[in-house]
C-alpha cells in the first residue's frame, strides 16, 4: 500500500501539532518497512534541508514530496473554488491512502482519505488571533471532515462534538489518543532554571502555558488569583508564548488594573527544554482553558512531575482523569478556590505529582502509530 501524509509543520519547534505530525512519521518508520510512504509538504517557502533530515525517516519506504505552492491557495482551491489541486499534483504517484493528520483532507476521487480532526471550534479563538488564513483553515475543516473517508479524533470529547455538530455518522470516526509528551519533558530532580528565566522567576511560580488566545482563559485565571492574592504568600504566574503585541499590551494592563503588577511575567517564546525545566520548577501548573480538542500540557506537566490543576470541560478530564484538581473555567470563585487549594496543601500537590506520573503512562506514540496505520489498511480496503 503506498500511503501519503501531508507533514506541513512538522519542523515546528512549538505546538502539539508539529510534536504531532513528527512522532507519528518517526513511529510509522519503526514499525512498517512493507508499506510506501509518500510524505508531502506543499508551502512557499524553500525547504530547510536540514532541519527536515532531522525528522524525516531516511529509510527506503519514506519519499519526500515537495510542492511550492502556498497552504491559502490549496485550500481555497479545494473547498472554495471546488478545483482538487492536491489530487491533480499527486495522481501519477498511485497513492492508496492520503492521511491529512491536522485538521485538513483535499477532496479526492481517485483515492481514499484519513482525517485526523484535533478541534473543531473556530469560535474558541478570537479573530486577531486567527488572520484570514486561519479563519479560511477553520471554515473547510467542517467541509474537510465530511470529504474523508475515515476521521480520527484525539478524543471522545471531539468526536462526540462533531457528530452532534456536523452529523458526521459516528462508525466514520475512530478516538486515537496522542501519545503523550515529546520525550524532553521528564522528571530532572535538582534542575535549575538557565540563567535569563531564573532573572526573571525568583521565587515559587504557578505556571500558564501558550499559546495565547481566548479558549486560553488567561484573564479569568488572573482575576481570580487577584480576588486571593492576599492568601497566596508571594506567588508569581509564569507566562509562556508569545501573543501579538495588542494581547501583550492588554494582558499587562489588566495585570496592572487587577493590583498584580510584577507577579504576572510574560515570558515569550521558550523552546521545549526551557519547558521542561519550567515544568520541573515550578509549584504546580494552571490549565483553564474553556475548550481543548485534546491539551497536551498537562500530560508535559505530568511527566515532569509537575502538580496540575485544570478545567473540567471539553476533553480535558478524560485526558488527565484524577490526576489534576479540576475546576469550571467559567466561574472566578471555582478557579479562586482551587488555587487556594493547590498553593495551601502541599500534600495534594504531591498526590496530584505522583498520580501524573502514573497517568502520563496511559499515552504512548507506538500505539497511536499501530492504531493508525490499522486504520489506513482499513481506509484502503
Amino acid at each position: 500500500m503506498r500511503i501519503a501524509i501531508d507533514i506541513n509543520g512538522i519542523t515546528e519547534r512549538s505546538g502539539g501539532v508539529g510534536n504531532y505530525v513528527r512522532l507519528l512519521v518517526q513511529e510509522l518508520a519503526a514499525i512498517d518497512r512493507r508499506n510506501e510512504y509518500l510524505l508531502y509538504l506543499h508551502h512557499w517557502r524553500a525547504i530547510d534541508g536540514a532541519a527536515l533530515r532531522r525528522v524525516v525517516p531516511q529509510q527506503p519506504n519514506f519519499q519526500l514530496v515537495f510542492h511550492r505552492m502556498p497552504n491559502s491557495v490549496a485550500l481555497f482551491s479545494e473547498y472554495k473554488l471546488g478545483f482538487r489541486l492536491t489530487e491533480a499534483l499527486l495522481k501519477r504517484r498511485a497513492i492508496d491512502v492520503f492521511h491529512g493528520p491536522v485538521n485538513i483532507v483535499p477532496r479526492f476521487k481517485s483515492m481514499r482519505s484519513v482525517l485526523t480532526l484535533h478541534h473543531y471550534k473556530m469560535d474558541s479563538f478570537l479573530p486577531r488571533d486567527l488572520g484570514a488564513r486561519g479563519r479560511l483553515y477553520f471554515e473547510v475543516s467542517a467541509q474537510a471532515a465530511a470529504a474523508a473517508d475515515r476521521i480520527i479524533t484525539v478524543s471522545e470529547a471531539t468526536k462526540k462534538t462533531i457528530v452532534q455538530e456536523l452529523g458526521i455518522p459516528s462508525e466514520k470516526c475512530t478516538v486515537v489518543y496522542p501519545g503523550g509528551p515529546h520525550p524532553v519533558h521528564r522528571t530532572l530532580p535538582g534542575v535549575a532554571l538557565p540563567p535569563a528565566l531564573a532573572e526573571r522567576l525568583p521565587g515559587r511560580y504557578i505556571l500558564f502555558p501558550g499559546p495565547l488566545n481566548l479558549r486560553k482563559n488567561l484573564p479569568m485565571l488572573l482575576e481570580a488569583f487577584a480576588s486571593v492574592q492576599d492568601r497566596l504568600g508571594g506567588y508569581r504566574i509564569a507566562v509562556t508564548g508569545q501573543p501579538s503585541a495588542a494581547y501583550a499590551a492588554a494582558i499587562l494592563a489588566l495585570a496592572q488594573r487587577l493590583g498584580l503588577g510584577a507577579n504576572v511575567v510574560l515570558l515569550g517564546e521558550v523552546s521545549m527544554e526551557e519547558m521542561a525545566r519550567l515544568y520541573n520548577r515550578a509549584e504546580f501548573l494552571a490549565y483553564p482553558s474553556l475548550y481543548e480538542g485534546f491539551g497536551s500540557p498537562p500530560l508535559e506537566a505530568m511527566a515532569c512531575g509537575c502538580p496540575v490543576m485544570a478545567s473540567g470541560t471539553t476533553a480535558i478530564p478524560e485526558v488527565v482523569g484524577d490526576a489534576a484538581l479540576l475546576f469550571d473555567p467559567a466561574n472566578r470563585e471555582a478557579v479562586a478556590q482551587a488555587l487556594l487549594r493547590m498553593t495551601g496543601d502541599p500534600a495534594l500537590r504531591r498526590d496530584l505529582a505522583a498520580k501524573g506520573l502514573e497517568r502520563v503512562k496511559r499515552f504512548s506514540w507506538r500505539r497511536m502509530a499501530e492504531a493508525i496505520l490499522e486504520i489506513y489498511r482499513q481506509a484502503g480496503s
